[in-house]
């Protein structure tokens, strides 16, 4: 009976957290909305120009220098009690610090070279120093919002989400309509000193305490080395991703390169935001549990039957109102790449198995495996796209979508049961199948109709 019951109780809060989560990704689409809305009203494509331009330097160089520390640092302290966590949350809180000073000193050392690559000129470095700001609230944000994840403090994460995105619109949209172009460096700076303050207004009110140097280097080093190992899959699989676009922009066109890159967008716009919820309880809640085979199975098994749950009837209804749907958010221009959007979807229930035995990984701590894992994605994603390209083009690229997280989940699956003993429980096995048949009839019948 307790067992039911500890089920029930882990689906109610699952359940909460995707509402509480999915609310919070949508408030900050719609301020990022009204944001671009604004930017392009009153200063045109060169301004939405300029801010991806910049927004992709700064976010290069703080995913860069802060080393995942929000993601390898939360298991630590996710494994501990709140009561126990001061000394956890003192190293974490000191390589914060650590990190985001590097962030801003990398920034400000690469200025005049920064401006070179992207006004031609040396003569803006200064914008690229204004600018280092942003590493270093960025990096204090991600690593105070993984405080409270650690800590299960949930819905300080999502007050603070919100505080940060519509602190920053406030502030966005009176600098576009007085300063125009110029505004830009000064939003991207609003937007990084506002992530900040909203980390800082929520941040665990538990006092650091005073610690020798050597001994928070000596303990930051376990979860250093994790977030390095995770750096490193994400930039590898963002060069596979970056060399796939160059191969289809040189092989076939721009304009099947922007047909390719909406469908995969709206993709993972659409799942992203169930997984984006899920994941901010879930991995603390794995990584608390991470030295039991038997809860972390039950933990794995329950969050991927909640999450097919979910995302079975979303999927269906996305491949029923997939010519509407485009039409909305893009035009009819883009209907050509319905089959595979339709195609897609099956792959994505693939996806959710896979994400959920992923975490399995991390939670354990097992760098060296999460880097094998992400290394084969990223090959054998690659060569899927470029083989489902060339033998089926926009449909064949589809197929390479559901065949490459196919491939990827038996290689997680299979990493996790030998090194760990790990497997999905039968009755979930059985929902992961039922669940990708369904979307896989429901592709199969619309694109026969289609």
């Amino acid at each position: 009976m307790s067992g039911i019951l500890n089920s029930h109780s882990a689906s109610a809060r699952i359940t909460r957290a995707i509402g509480l989560f999915s609310g919070v990704r949508i408030v900050g689409i719609i301020c990022s909305l009204i944001r671009n809305k604004a930017i392009a009203w009153f200063i045109g494509p060169a301004g939405m120009g300029l801010v991806v331009l910049l927004n992709s330097i700064v976010d290069l160089i703080s995913q860069s220098t802060r080393l995942s520390i929000d993601q390898s640092a939360q298991r630590d302290i996710s494994q501990t009690s709140e009561s126990n966590a001061v000394v956890t949350i003192t190293v974490v809180r000191r390589w914060t610090i650590w990190l985001g000073l590097a962030g801003m000193a990398v920034t400000c050392a690469l200025s005049p070279l920064l401006s070179l690559w992207t006004f031609e000129t040396i003569e803006r470095w200064p914008v690229f120093c204004i600018l280092s700001v942003v590493p270093l609230c960025v990096t204090y944000s991600n690593c105070t919002i993984a405080q409270n994840q650690g800590l299960r403090r949930i819905r300080a994460v999502a007050l603070s989400n919100v505080v940060g995105a519509v602190t920053g619109l406030l502030v966005a949209v009176p600098l576009v309509v007085w300063l125009r172009i110029d505004s830009i460096v000064w939003i991207i700076l609003a937007y990084g000193v506002s992530s900040w303050l909203g980390a800082y207004i929520f941040r665990p009110r538990i006092k650091s305490i005073t610690l020798p140097r050597t001994e928070v280097v000596e303990k930051g080093r376990s979860f250093i080395k994790l977030g390095v190992q995770i750096t490193a899959a994400v930039f590898i699989s963002q060069a596979f991703a970056y060399l796939f676009v160059l191969f289809l922009n040189t092989y076939a066109s721009t304009y099947t390169l922007g047909l390719y890159q909406s469908g995969y967008t709206l993709m993972n716009s659409y799942v992203g935001i169930i997984f984006s919820a899920m994941v901010l309880e879930y991995y603390p809640r794995l990584s608390a549990q991470a030295n039991g085979r038997r809860r972390l199975q039950l933990t794995a098994s329950n969050q991927l039957n909640i999450t097919l749950y979910i995302l079975t009837p979303l999927l269906c209804v996305l491949i029923v109102l997939i010519n509407p749907v485009i039409r909305v958010i893009y035009s009819e221009e883009f209907l050509p790449i319905i089959p595979y959007v339709v195609l897609c979807c099956s792959g994505v229930i693939f996806r959710a198995v896979s994400w959920c035995m992923a975490y399995v990984i991390l939670a354990k701590g097992d760098g060296k495996a999460y880097l094998t894992t992400e290394i084969s994605s990223s090959v054998i994603g690659f060569g899927c796209n470029i083989a489902g390209y060339l033998l089926g083009g926009v449909v064949g690229l589809g197929i390479a979508y559901v065949a490459w997280f196919a491939a990827y989940t038996f290689i997680v699956c299979a990493i996790c049961k030998r090194r760990y003993d790990i497997t999905f429980l039968p009755r979930t096995i059985v929902i992961s199948a039922a669940s990708f048949l369904l979307t896989a009839a429901f592709s199969l019948i619309y694109l026969l109709l289609y």
